[in-house]
């Protein structure tokens, strides 16, 4: 086909611009919605003059594009790549890159039990295995905006510690230290925290003897033992084990310490570690029990056992009080002024 100028074919389609001929008036392009030519305007003619094409009225050489329109428009040198979309330089951001972008100077915070891989810009955080972040995912995304890493979850102010996960959970009030691994309160034991303590209370072994126990998450062991030359009614085993689930001690057959008839075991207080059996007061003879110059209640042991004033502290001991019968004694006096007590001390008083 020939174009009035001596063009035999049409121009090239400008991009985002649609392209109408005609032989005799030339050809004129027209810019899709939301672009727009060099100048601002959105159509232009193109005539066909000594066999080549030009832009009728115009200084372009060549015929232009249409490029796309941003309103506002792009600042601080943001490129409009689409329409209303602004491509920013390294520093800036913002839907027209109005706003500068701080970096961020160093990497962020690590949660505790996680790992972290970072760009200038992102870091993604994983959680170790075994553990997960309180909403129950394991991955989070954190983004540089203005100098500051900000969780890409708007409901994080800042990311939370990976938590262990314990499969069963924990039980009453047991906290999940790692894997799979519980810390039960005081009074609770198991794997899962579901047993209670008092299940293995050495109480129940009723030995009349001090007690030396030790213990993990399911077992529970004490080993028996009697004062200084007190001996046992029949060998003791090496250990008497309670495993919680069971809440009973084996071997079941416990022996006992043999006192002699005029001594009478005074047991100190439970610790963490030792148990002993409650005091009870059982004579009248004995009031007061002095031990290198230290005055010992009998009515009160744990003031012995435990108390700031007697410089004693006792862990699996037995303090033994002998019960000694009051002597007969004889009171007298001579002389008028002179006297003997029970107690055989010797008083003098003058007479007027």
């Amino acid at each position: 086909m020939n174009y009035k100028g001596g063009c035999t074919s049409q121009p090239v389609t400008p991009m985002n611009a649609g392209l109408t001929c005609s032989v005799y008036s030339g050809c004129k392009v027209n810019c899709m919605p939301n672009y727009q030519l060099p100048d601002g305007s959105t159509n232009m003619l193109i005539k066909c003059e000594n066999g080549q094409w030009i832009a009728e009225g115009s200084q372009w050489n060549i015929i232009p594009s249409c490029e796309p329109i941003c309103l506002p428009v792009c600042q601080n040198n943001g490129i409009c790549l689409s329409p209303n979309q602004c491509n920013c330089p390294e520093n800036f951001m913002g839907p027209q890159c109005q706003y500068e972008s701080k970096p961020c100077l160093n990497l962020p915070s690590m949660p505790v039990n996680a790992r972290r891989k970072c760009s200038r810009t992102s870091c993604t955080v994983t959680c170790l295995n075994g553990h997960q972040f309180s909403d129950g995912s394991t991955v989070a995304q954190m983004e540089c905006k203005n100098g500051n890493w900000i969780p890409s979850r708007g409901k994080w102010v800042s990311l939370p510690d990976c938590q262990a996960i314990c499969k069963p959970p924990c039980l009453n009030g047991g906290k999940c230290l790692s894997l799979n691994i519980c810390q039960c309160s005081q009074d609770f034991r198991g794997p899962q925290c579901q047993y209670r303590s008092d299940a293995c209370n050495p109480k129940s072994i009723e030995f009349n003897g001090a007690y030396n126990c030790t213990g993990t998450s399911d077992v529970f062991k004490c080993s028996l033992s009697c004062p200084t030359d007190i001996k046992f009614s029949f060998s003791p085993a090496e250990f008497y084990v309670c495993h919680y689930s069971i809440g009973k001690f084996e071997p079941s057959s416990i022996p006992q310490c043999v006192y002699p008839e005029n001594v009478q075991d005074i047991h100190g207080p439970e610790t963490s570690n030792t148990y002993y059996h409650q005091y009870s007061n059982s004579s009248d003879y004995f009031k007061k029990f002095r031990l290198n110059g230290t005055k010992f209640d009998y009515t009160n042991p744990n003031l012995f056992f435990n108390g700031s004033d007697s410089g004693f502290t006792s862990q699996n001991q037995i303090l033994l009080l002998e019960k000694k019968l009051p002597k007969p004694g004889t009171c007298f006096s001579w002389g008028g002024s002179h006297y003997k007590t029970f107690d055989g001390k010797i008083f003098r008083f003058e007479t007027i």
